[in-house]
């Protein structure tokens, strides 16, 4: 699992292992270490054994490796079920960690009851409560009750594999981690980290099909209620007709065509996705099929404009006081983080990540298991990227 590192309860102790970050992140440690000491209940409070921070941007894979080398993958070829047509149809692997951003909308849901219906005591303290986790940003005093509250609930809420407790976050652990009492147990894995601008295009292109969640199986209406609480939207309900409707629309033109029929639908996720951001965005309603339009047309310009066997590096502008995925705020942990490129691992099956890994989460297969599962894997990728074009196509017919 790599060397630990020293806890910082004092400020001597973090100057010293701060070696690695700039003036303006030590001194943001300091300020987040400074008012907790002073505000949080729970500063210090969760007596924690060892932990692992699975952490990646959204869509990068990261579900697909933990359960692999975790060995917790279910077999879908013996199961007919709706995680497996999320792999067959949308190469998307079954969620199994516990989420933090996942758990903290659920536990700010359940404070509000419902976004659409917030408890005034503490709905001034939920905008503060997620520019607190994602951007570090010192909340008001006032508000520290409430939001003390959720993260300790969040943040002591476990899934232990191995007598390690993991978790999924798509953000650097840095408010958590001054509410453990021994972080010199905590380590990160960095998956699908890329500076790489071509493999981020490629990723944006799968995004929408890994976005499938963003409409209800069993209604079929779009779900808004995903959306952070800080992120206003109208009630969804002509949406969600809308979208109804376009989709039967593209059903009914598949049949014309060729009979081919998919349920779900490859593009149900491009769609949902494209209506969600005009109404969030206040689009007129009458003007929606037209954004929808821009949006396919665009898609098709960016798969039109990949080369993946182009190497594109671009510089990282992402703010390094924040917790974002590609910040710097936790480089001092760096004998405790795996970084996994998303290009040598999934493109290339780089013998030296795929043994790192079966190391770190002590994977019990073989090498040569894990890497046909990741060539397997990075190739239903490519048949879904490489059938994008075609699809879109058929939806601009459609409409």
């Amino acid at each position: 699992m790599g060397r630990t590192i020293c806890s910082f309860k004092n400020f001597k102790q973090l100057n010293n292992i701060m070696n690695r970050l700039s003036s303006e992140q030590q001194a943001k440690w300091k300020e987040l270490n400074a008012f907790f000491k002073t505000n949080s209940k729970y500063y210090k409070k969760i007596d924690n054994g060892d932990i692992v921070f699975n952490v990646w941007p959204g869509f990068a894979g990261g579900d697909f490796i933990v359960n692999l080398f975790l060995d917790i993958t279910l077999n879908t070829d013996l199961f007919i079920t709706e995680i497996d047509q999320h792999i067959k149809i949308c190469n998307r692997a079954q969620q199994i960690l516990p989420c933090l951003e996942t758990r903290m909308d659920s536990a700010v849901w359940l404070e509000t009851g419902g976004y659409f219906q917030p408890n005034p005591a503490f709905n001034s303290s939920i905008d503060e409560l997620f520019d607190f986790y994602i951007d570090a940003s010192i909340p008001n005093v006032e508000s520290m009750s409430a939001i003390d509250d959720v993260c300790y609930k969040v943040f002591n809420d476990e899934m232990r594999i191995r007598d390690i407790a993991h978790f999924k976050a798509h953000r650097l652990p840095v408010i958590p981690y001054l509410y453990y009492k021994n972080p010199e147990k905590i380590k990160m894995i960095k998956i699908g980290y890329t500076f790489d601008q071509t493999v981020l295009n490629f990723l944006s292109v799968l995004k929408p099909y890994k976005s499938y969640p963003l409409v209800d199986t069993i209604t079929g209406n779009l779900r808004f209620e995903l959306f952070p609480p800080n992120e206003r939207r109208t009630d969804g309900h002509a949406i969600s007709v809308l979208y109804k409707k376009i989709m039967k629309t593209i059903r009914v033109y598949e049949r014309q065509i060729d009979n081919r029929v998919q349920s779900p639908h490859i593009l149900s996720g491009i769609i949902a996705n494209s209506l969600i951001q005009a109404e969030r965005n206040d689009i007129p309603y009458d003007e929606i099929k037209q954004v929808l339009s821009t949006d396919i047309n665009e898609y098709i310009s960016l798969i039109d404009s990949i080369d993946l066997d182009y190497i594109d590096i671009q510089p990282n502008y992402e703010d390094e006081l924040s917790a974002r995925p590609y910040s710097s705020m936790m480089d001092f942990l760096s004998d405790d983080i795996i970084v996994i490129d998303y290009r040598k691992f999934f493109f290339e099956q780089d013998e030296i990540l795929i043994k790192q890994l079966m190391q770190f989460y002590n994977s019990s297969n073989t090498f040569e298991f894990y890497r046909t599962q990741i060539y397997l894997c990075h190739q239903r990728n490519l048949k879904l990227f490489q059938r994008t074009k075609e699809e879109l196509s058929m939806v601009l017919n459609a409409l």
